[in-house]
């Protein structure tokens, strides 16, 4: 355990080294490491998701709309990048700068075609940070159009087949904002609105959303076989698991302030989205998503090669074998008496440790203690 002097930093850097980490790069390991949450920081602890951001009343008048309408004629009439075709060139016209920056709808929308806008559904979902909004894409081809639509400025920009969802986060909804200013009018017939909307630009959470963009597929390109489920099924579970890793990535940067492009924050959204759908974790399907089911060989083009910085190249061995023993730590510490807490319990002492505790030969007690701490707040 080390005498009483010693820090948690100190002992963090302790086991690095026992793993040959070398000091040059040992200062950058540590940070990239490091938990989600800051040592000291208390993690409120509550047995229910925090209230609905705003946005949610919103979304859930869509989806019943929607549910008469079809998902895709709602999209297309409330987010404007859907008004324009996806094109180069779009985002530089008039009529594109009018609508995505004022609101001012084209006279003559012009909507990107899909290929299966019946298999585009729009659902409120319920995760452990509230209630989200998820639009969903049968076809994988309409899935891309969203996303170059909303996320890439209607650009015919390439997206890498290993991305399967995506958070939009800080949309800026006119149908939010011009509902506000309606109800404003009424009541101040004879108000400014100008005036009134440079005080309502900086209430953000008034106006911007945030949503989850999925589409089908398998997730982190494991086939059936290889997670030992049917086909049939493993469509449906790999739509499941997509929908709640990208909700743990929502709570992190909701509740604990905190999203990084990392492999724990992987891991963290993996375990969790795993216990969720799955209701356990499995070792066999978290070692696959990162190709180190053969640990320690690793398989070429495995997941965890995404979320390894340039400056931490020389550490790929290191972090391979780092990610095979947090896995290994998480799973035992998910099957001992931790299986009965909840997700939102079990998330929060997971986001507590950083990369290298959960790796730990300690790594199951560090996880449970921070548990039993969390939960004695």
């Amino acid at each position: 355990m080390g005498n009483s002097t010693e820090t948690r930093q100190d002992r963090r850097s302790a086991f690095l080294r026992e793993m040959a980490v070398e000091e040059a790069v040992l200062p950058q390991l540590l940070t990239y490491c490091d938990a989600l949450v800051s040592e000291g920081t208390e993690i409120a602890v509550t047995d229910l998701p925090p209230e609905d951001e705003p946005f949610a009343e919103t979304w859930e008048r869509y989806a019943i709309e929607a549910e008469q309408d079809g998902a895709w004629a709602v999209l297309s009439r409330y987010l404007v990048q859907l008004s324009f075709p996806i094109d180069a060139s779009i985002a530089e016209s008039e009529e594109y700068c009018a609508a995505t920056r004022r609101g001012v709808r084209p006279l003559v929308p012009a909507p990107p075609a899909m290929h299966d806008p019946e298999g585009i559904t729009i659902a409120l979902h319920p995760s452990v940070a509230g209630r989200i909004p998820v639009i969903s894409a049968a076809d994988r081809r309409d899935f891309v159009t969203i996303v170059q639509a909303l996320l890439r400025k209607n650009r015919p920009d390439p997206i890498p087949d290993s991305m399967g969802a995506s958070m939009v986060a800080g949309y800026t909804n006119w149908e939010r904002i011009e509902r506000y200013r309606k109800t404003w009018e009424d009541k101040h017939p004879f108000g400014d609105w100008n005036a009134a909307f440079k005080e309502f630009a900086q209430q953000k959470p008034m106006y911007q959303d945030r949503f989850i963009l999925l589409s089908g597929g398998d997730y982190s390109g494991i086939t059936a076989g290889a997670a030992g489920v049917e086909d049939a099924e493993w469509k449906q579970t790999s739509i499941n698991l997509r929908r709640e890793h990208e909700c743990v990535h929502y709570f992190t940067r909701r509740v604990i302030g905190s999203m990084r492009n990392s492999l724990l924050d992987e891991l963290v959204a993996d375990a969790m989205a795993v216990r969720t759908v799955a209701g356990r974790l499995r070792q066999d399907w978290l070692a696959m998503f990162f190709g180190i089911e053969d640990w320690p060989s690793y398989r070429p083009g495995g997941r965890l090669e995404n979320y390894v910085p340039d400056n931490l190249k020389d550490c790929f061995n290191v972090l391979t074998r780092l990610m095979h023993q947090a896995i290994g730590n998480v799973v035992d510490a998910d099957q001992s008496d931790m299986a009965s807490i909840s997700n939102l319990a079990f998330v929060r002492a997971l986001c507590s440790c950083s990369l290298d505790e959960l790796a730990r030969p300690d790594g199951c007690e560090l996880l449970r203690s921070a548990s039993l701490r969390i939960n004695s707040q």
